[in-house]
């Protein structure tokens, strides 16, 4: 441990004294909303986290699943709630690095309304193709891609998507135009590749996994910047064009103003509960490596990264 890393350990032990002593903080059940439908990436991580954060706050931490406009709805209904630790949010890179560039009426700041809690995971997405296809590698994607008469077809789960964007940025990066093929959710989109439909899709790794595994779709490449240590044997997009990256994450953050006495507690609480072997087993068979501290420096960058796609590509906000 450095000696960074010794004074913010303090500062939370220091913290949470501090609260419990004069405030018992918490002195009632936390609610930690996910903006998405059950059943995603993001809520199957919210409730791995929060079964175990009941524990260590001794307080039920319980999960309000409030979807809707990409990650809007629920992220608004954060924003506007009392700054006392007791309401946080899932984000992800829509509500809280996309959306402001893509949605003329956002009716809330993910810069300025929120405080950064802890940084709980990155996951990387996968470029698969339908196994009937003669493409084996990302070499002969790009050809395939870039000599074929008409653009090829790309399945997109919803405008503005990580998706969306990471096929922007391919596009961009690669010198390739695609056809993009825009469906209401990544299922519908993974069975037209299945079926043969689309030729390829870009991905989050665990709604593809099942697909690879049973031989219907086959993996080309992690679009992580640098290998995945969880999938060892797949080369990186990246290595075939430079500068290309398109990482999942999730973070909770709470509304502005909850005091950082609460914030510390909160990301003592995490942290430590991301280092549990049998979490971070868990999140490791989604395809997500457990991150830990803070994700403010985090979210500014890709935030910045995601600004320069959209203009560059000229995709208007609804």
């Amino acid at each position: 441990m450095n000696k960074r890393e010794f004074m913010l350990a303090g500062a939370a032990i220091l913290a949470s004294a501090s609260v419990r002593a004069n405030g018992a903080w918490p002195a009632k059940p936390v609610r930690l909303v996910v903006p998405f439908p059950a059943g995603g990436a993001a809520d199957v991580q919210a409730r791995l986290i929060a079964a175990r954060l009941s524990a260590r706050l001794n307080q039920p931490v319980y999960i309000d699943n409030k979807g809707g406009a990409g990650g809007n709805i629920g992220s608004l209904a954060v924003a506007r709630s009392p700054a006392d630790g007791y309401t946080l949010l899932l984000g992800t890179p829509g509500p809280m690095a996309i959306n402001k560039y893509l949605y003329r009426d956002m009716q809330y700041d993910p810069d300025s309304d929120f405080v950064p809690v802890s940084f709980i995971s990155r996951i990387t997405n996968v470029l698969v193709v339908n196994s009937k296809l003669p493409i084996n590698d990302p070499v002969e994607f790009l050809k395939a891609a870039r000599e074929a008469k008409e653009p090829l077809a790309v399945g997109i789960p919803g405008k503005g998507s990580a998706a969306h964007l990471a096929v922007v940025s391919l596009e961009e990066l690669a010198n390739v135009k695609f056809n993009q093929i825009f469906y209401k959710g990544s299922a519908p989109a993974i069975q037209d590749l299945i079926g043969g439909t689309i030729p390829f899709m870009i991905s989050e790794m665990p709604s593809v996994t099942p697909h690879v595994k049973s031989g219907q779709l086959r993996a080309l490449a992690v679009t992580s910047g640098e290998k995945w240590a969880l999938t060892p044997t797949l080369p990186t997009l990246a290595t075939y064009v430079p500068g290309f990256e398109s990482i999942g994450w999730f973070v909770v953050v709470a509304p502005k103003g909850v005091p950082a006495s609460i914030v510390a507690i909160l990301r003592d609480a995490i942290d430590k509960t991301l280092a549990e072997p049998e979490i971070v087993s868990r999140f490791n068979s989604l395809g997500a490596v457990p991150a830990g501290g803070s994700p403010e420096a985090y979210i500014r960058r890709e935030s910045s990264k995601w600004k320069r796609v959209i203009a560059a590509a000229k995709i208007e906000p609804d």
